[in-house]
């Protein structure tokens, strides 16, 4: 019974000496953390995927009939159904954005439905949604990662060559825009190994 007393004393003294310890270094040298419930944008749930320097947080979330929608919160705030819902594209019935999304201006990369298929897309600050087009092929991009510079990554189809023997209409193929722009033929990363049936993604892109 004493050996426990003198446990439990220990214990207790070691745990004052970390308490003092920790209060008396500076304020800049303890670890704050403050977590904040971004919502939602009308569903009980939302992912948050990407931030920005300024705080601004782009990620998933639905409304609250169940149509899946992306999002760009303004800078440190949570997000508002009113302002932060990113739009469809024209015929489209969800948008959506993957990791790499947003750039240190807040425009985002990210993709959703058209007529028979998908389209990326980048929205501007001023909120304008533009369609990014694809690299040729059958109607499929999806805009992963987004830079500063306002250069979009991610993969789409291209034609392939005539007489080709791989299923559907298209190779799915790495892109980088240029600044600001649509894909142009121009932008395909291509493959690592030559080929009719190879593939490759763009996921993350530097400044």
């Amino acid at each position: 019974m004493q050996n426990r007393k003198r446990i439990v004393s220990l214990g207790t003294s070691i745990l004052l000496l970390l308490l003092v310890a920790t209060a008396s270094l500076p304020l800049a040298a303890q670890s704050k953390y403050v977590v904040t419930d971004l919502g939602t944008l009308g569903s009980p749930s939302t992912s948050a995927l990407a931030i920005n320097n300024a705080g601004q947080v782009a990620g998933n979330s639905s409304l609250a009939n169940g149509d899946g929608r992306a999002y760009r919160t303004a800078p440190n705030k949570t997000i508002n159904p009113a302002t932060d819902v990113i739009p469809t594209l024209p015929g489209g019935t969800f948008s959506s954005v993957n990791f790499n999304a947003i750039n240190s201006s807040g425009q985002v990369a990210g993709y959703g439905n058209v007529s028979g298929g998908l389209h990326g897309f980048r929205l501007e600050t001023d909120g304008t949604l533009n369609d990014l087009g694809t690299l040729g092929g059958s109607n499929f991009t999806i805009a992963w990662g987004i830079n500063d510079a306002g250069q979009v990554t991610g993969v789409s189809n291209a034609p392939l060559p005539p007489f080709a023997t791989c299923l559907g209409t298209g190779g799915s193929y790495a892109f980088r825009t240029e600044a600001n722009s649509a894909i142009d033929s121009d932008d395909s990363l291509g493959t690592l190994i030559f080929g009719q049936c190879r593939s490759s993604l763009g996921a993350g892109i530097n400044s």
